[in-house]
């Protein structure tokens, strides 16, 4: 009983987590589990079989994959809103990548079986699921292409931008919440080339670093130096 009301308040009070539920069968919404990850700890594993979905109600989440031999390369990073498993969960396939919580995390918990009795009930989350894998997809493939074409002082700081502008993974003292290896893996690079970036946008006044931690100071400036990185 305590999980079912755990979960009903979190719909209640979660708008993107109510969009997702709002229509789920009583009789499937009791199977949901509420669970939580501490930073750091891994919540999927790449090569292993897919046996649950996960929906993240709170936190970050680092989506990545690892190379045979060791060299990481993140794919995402995940918020709110969004999940784990659509793509391997429905033939059991094993992950394609892992994920690794950022922060503390919250997530809901659905097994396969529940899960696909849940997709043959209700057409919204089907709709929806369909919609948020399309906008995925599109995501990885700019990301991808941004990879490819465009300097790593264009790339970091289109992205903070993008942090400042929608309100993502920074907090009310625009401090970004990721560390500089994940921002390093994210951007597929070494952290010695983040680094050397950081410290000339540091003398720039357009970020500080406050124990070690990126702090975003002048959105201007860092629009200027993006259009000029691009160049």
């Amino acid at each position: 009983m305590d999980n079912i009301n755990n979960l009903i308040a979190i719909i209640e009070n979660n708008p993107l987590i109510y969009e997702y539920l709002k229509n789920c069968p009583y009789q499937i919404l009791r199977c949901w589990s509420v669970i939580n990850f501490r930073k750091k700890q891994k919540i999927i594993a790449q090569g292993e079989a897919c046996t649950d979905f996960y929906l993240l109600e709170s936190g970050l989440v680092d989506v990545n994959t690892v190379s045979e031999d060791g060299k990481q390369y993140s794919h995402a990073i995940y918020k709110e809103g969004n999940y784990l498993g659509e793509l391997e969960i429905f033939d059991r396939m094993e992950y394609c990548c892992s994920a690794t919580a950022l922060t503390d995390v919250r997530l809901l918990q659905i097994s396969r079986e529940n899960f696909l009795r849940w997709m043959e009930v209700d057409r919204n989350i089907e709709n929806l699921l369909l919609r948020n894998v399309c906008s995925k997809f599109y995501t990885l493939s700019v990301k991808a292409a941004a990879d490819s074409f465009y300097s790593l002082k264009y790339r970091l700081c289109e992205f903070l931008l993008q942090c400042a502008q929608q309100h993502d993974y920074i907090d009310k003292n625009q401090k970004l919440m990721l560390n500089k290896s994940a921002l390093s893996s994210y951007l597929a690079v070494t952290s010695r080339s983040v680094n050397r970036v950081l410290k000339e946008l540091k003398e720039k006044e357009i970020v500080d670093i406050v124990n070690g931690s990126i702090v975003l100071k002048n959105i201007g400036l860092m629009q200027k130096e993006l259009e000029k990185s691009k160049k």
